[in-house]
């Protein structure tokens, strides 16, 4: 007896440690289609080709601007933590580039080319994370952060970008504290934030809109996790979306402000889409909070 009564609270403790590292977002949460986000192995993956059709999302560009111009017949394929090149691989093709790079004007903010990368290894695992650094409020968390890497009709990488896409229940109010993960029907506030860290285009390939690809392939990508957070949580949620960046140069600015501007165009179109169905009991916030560094 007292074995199984070991047992019993072996069992009990193993039960509880899965319960607090349940996760929200499972792979049935994503629409599977082709060219869009779908989670693999406890990870995002994200492999599609930016045509001129996907450069809608910009703010800030007319028709006939020559950086769009340049890029109307091109494809540029983008990959989210490719086997190719490995995280290693890249930060060294990206601090060659830097090193080998034009000179910037005085006064001007010049990233380097491998800042943002961890040489050691790709973010690999949607999961638990630890808590939000940005907000006092945050409890329980989960994201990626997700490596983009584009490449040029040869297959050879371009630049790419890094950010932090993650999902935060607020702990604040009569029912938060008794939550104790992010499966419970308790939920009442989530936080859908993306983090925009570093967008960088080695120098041989600047001017010719591979930036505005790496941007538009970000968006739809967050547009494809939100899609799925929706799905996934209970009723009686509420879903706020918000997007942080520090906006060290002009590009980057353009950037960040851009992919806050686009999904706040999804949002307004999010229930368009036939395929996605209004789920009574939670409530999409439409407005996009944006908190930009200067």
């Amino acid at each position: 007896m007292k074995r199984n009564a070991n047992l019993s609270r072996a069992a009990g403790a193993q039960k509880r440690h899965t319960m607090k590292k349940s996760i929200l977002v499972g792979p049935q949460h994503f629409a599977g289609e082709p060219g869009g986000v779908s989670m693999l192995a406890g990870a995002l993956q994200f492999d599609s080709c930016i045509a001129h059709h996907d450069r809608v999302f910009w703010n800030d560009i007319e028709d006939g601007d020559l950086r769009l111009e340049t890029a109307r017949e091109r494809v540029t394929r983008v990959i989210v933590n490719p086997s190719v090149p490995s995280a290693r691989v890249l930060w060294r093709l990206m601090k060659q580039a830097h090193e080998r790079g034009q000179r910037v004007p005085d006064g001007e903010y010049e990233l380097s080319g491998e800042e943002g990368l961890d040489p050691h290894a790709y973010d690999t695992t949607w999961g638990p994370k630890k808590e939000d650094e940005h907000s006092e409020h945050s409890a329980m968390v989960e994201g990626q952060r997700l490596v983009a890497v584009a490449y040029d009709a040869d297959e050879r990488p371009v630049g790419y970008a890094t950010f932090f896409i993650h999902i935060a229940c607020d702990e604040e109010g009569p029912a938060k504290a008794e939550v104790p993960t992010l499966g419970q029907e308790a939920l009442r506030d989530v936080y859908f934030s993306v983090d925009l860290e570093v967008f960088y285009v080695m120098p041989e390939y600047r001017h010719q809109a591979y930036g505005f690809d790496l941007a538009t392939a970000t968006t739809l990508i967050c547009s494809d996790v939100l899609h799925a957070v929706y799905r996934a949580v209970p009723k009686g949620t509420e879903i706020g979306v918000v997007v942080r960046a520090d906006r060290h140069t002009p590009g980057g600015r353009a950037i960040s402000e851009s992919i806050a501007h686009a999904l706040d165009f999804e949002l307004d179109h999010f229930f368009e889409n036939t395929s996605e169905r209004v789920r009574p009991g939670v409530v999409l916030n439409t407005m996009v909070g944006f908190e930009g560094g200067t």
